[in-house]
């Protein structure tokens, strides 16, 4: 009994602490900190890529109708309002709706860093969607605009 009455009363250990926070954690709130920062990147990209991909989209189907047969001037006259919508979209409006002729393939040239339009398969754009009958290289022209829907972005001046 005497060994019993040196013993000392029982002790209750501190209260974990919630702070600070074990490795695990720091890891989890890491990697949903990067997959928030991903998701708002892919759907900010998303957005800013919409208007390229339907232009692309648009693009695709007039080669199908070019195959099908569809006259030069029509495909012409879809190629100049594709690429007038295209640019409405991706630059401000002062700058891109009261350009015509020649100033809107300079306009083409300088924003998709190119010489296809006044100086290549481009021109026929400036007079072919007037006239009832135009014969152009409707492959390299639709190559050219392609080239500058890829080339031009939302956003970019």
């Amino acid at each position: 009994m005497e060994l019993l009455a040196n013993l000392r009363g029982l002790h209750v250990p501190a209260a974990i602490s919630f702070w600070p926070l074990a490795p695990g954690w720091w890891g989890l709130g890491a990697c949903l900190m990067l997959l928030t920062f991903l998701a708002i990147w892919w759907y900010q990209r998303r957005i800013t890529l919409a208007p390229r991909r339907a232009a692309l989209a648009e693009l695709k189907q007039l080669r199908a109708a070019y195959q099908a047969g569809e006259p030069d001037v029509h495909i012409l006259q879809t190629l100049s309002m594709l690429l007038r919508r295209y640019a409405l979209a991706c630059f401000p409006r002062h700058h891109v709706a009261g350009l015509a002729g020649h100033a809107w393939l300079a306009f083409l040239d300088k924003a998709g860093k190119t010489r296809n339009f006044t100086n290549g398969p481009g021109t026929a754009l400036a007079e072919a969607p007037y006239q009832l009958t135009r014969e152009c290289d409707i492959q390299a022209l639709t190559k050219s605009v392609e080239s500058w829907i890829k080339h031009v972005r939302k956003g970019q001046p």
